[in-house]
């Protein structure tokens, strides 16, 4: 038994004593390996906070018949848009209902990664908005 012993103590004797080339490699694994970790918990870090955006639209009034909404980021203001985007002048919409539905186009745009979430006058039509003056 001590026979086989001693080849086993000699073999790890000769690994445990290597030459410091071997030792500079084994640092330089290490080094890269602990700033694949960092990286890693980098982007983790950014998926969490990316995942945590929430947005809301909330209604503005601008007068009577005259509305206009804000998309929030986190309760915060992120867009603010008094009157009615994608035609000309300064109307806002005609009822509350009108600028939630176009606010949550815009949310529905935001959260598929379009910025800006430009509005199109189709879409106003297809969601039935009046955008003419009616005064």
């Amino acid at each position: 038994m001590m026979q086989k012993l001693i080849p086993l103590m000699a073999l790890l004797l000769l690994v445990s004593c290597g030459d410091d080339k071997n030792q500079e490699g084994n640092d330089t694994l290490n080094d890269q390996t602990d700033a694949l970790i960092d990286q890693t918990q980098d982007a983790a870090e950014l998926n969490q906070s990316v995942e945590t955006i929430e947005y809301t639209v909330e209604t503005i009034e601008n007068g009577p018949n005259n509305w206009g909404y804000q998309i929030l980021n986190n309760g915060q203001v992120f867009i603010n848009q008094p009157h009615i985007p994608a035609v000309p002048g300064k109307n806002g919409f005609t009822s509350e209902e009108q600028a939630i539905r176009v606010g949550k186009l815009v949310i529905t745009k935001l959260e598929s990664g379009a910025l800006p979430p430009t509005v199109t006058k189709q879409e106003l039509d297809s969601l039935e908005i009046q955008y003419t003056n009616p005064f």
